[in-house]
């Protein structure tokens, strides 16, 4: 059986632990973990930026596509998300949607339950 002060002690050393690995992360790591844990507050930039580091670019439809704009990468199945209006914040169903086709494209191994 555990004492309070032991798990305490286990408990403090996991979060220092977490505390050490975030901290060496690099930026490209941390926005992807960001983005993992799909946040209310992610931004368009936030998404260009993320899509860019798995090697999508940035198209617009031609002038009459409004706000909607497409992530092309070679062989793998475009992205096409709309540009957030009047704020700047992705709406959840666009980043599952993300996620989705990025695990479909074999760049993450979804969990089950997600």
């Amino acid at each position: 059986m555990y004492s309070l002060s032991s798990l305490l002690l286990e408990c403090n050393c996991k979060i220092v632990t977490f505390a050490k690995t975030y901290k060496q992360m690099g930026r490209k790591e941390k926005l992807i973990e960001r983005f993992k844990s799909l946040p209310a507050n992610f931004t368009f930039e936030e998404m260009e930026h993320l899509l860019s580091i798995f090697g999508y670019q940035k198209s617009n439809k031609g002038k009459t596509s409004g706000s909607r704009v497409i992530f092309k990468n070679g062989d793998k199945r475009p992205i096409m998300i709309h540009k957030p209006h009047p704020d700047n914040i992705i709406r959840g169903y666009a980043m599952k949607q993300v996620l989705n086709d990025l695990t479909e494209a074999g760049f993450y191994k979804m969990k089950k339950g997600i």
